[in-house]
């Protein structure tokens, strides 16, 4: 099989034939409809950060692509939403438009010192 150039065969350990994969079986996990990725994305959003009359987060997603936007009360709350949305099984990509009302995260100045 190997030299026919078949490589999505299942074996058991003595080597007898126990199925066939595809690449759709392999990346199955990965795959998910927007509404899927849009459902996940939200669950891991703090129920008290997600869009209400005036502040959260709004989430948006295309082609697998995460769009979130609007305003939070803190830069900690947008960080997190997007660090949830980034590691998600399905998403491409996630661009944030988010705004704070009050930045609770310290940086650090970088330095670096040559030897």
């Amino acid at each position: 099989m190997d030299e026919s150039g078949v490589k999505r065969l299942v074996v058991d350990a003595e080597d007898r034939l126990q199925g066939i994969v595809s690449r759709r079986d392999l990346l199955r996990m990965y795959l998910r409809d927007d509404d899927e990725i849009r459902r996940r994305v939200v669950e891991g959003i703090p129920p008290h950060a997600r869009w209400n009359d005036r502040d959260g987060i709004i989430v948006e997603v295309r082609d697998g692509i995460v769009t979130l936007s609007g305003y939070t009360d803190r830069r900690s709350e947008a960080a997190a939403a997007v660090h949830t949305a980034e590691r998600l099984d399905g998403v491409i990509d996630v661009q944030g438009a988010l705004g704070w009302r009050k930045d609770d995260v310290l940086e650090l100045p970088f330095t670096w010192d040559r030897p």
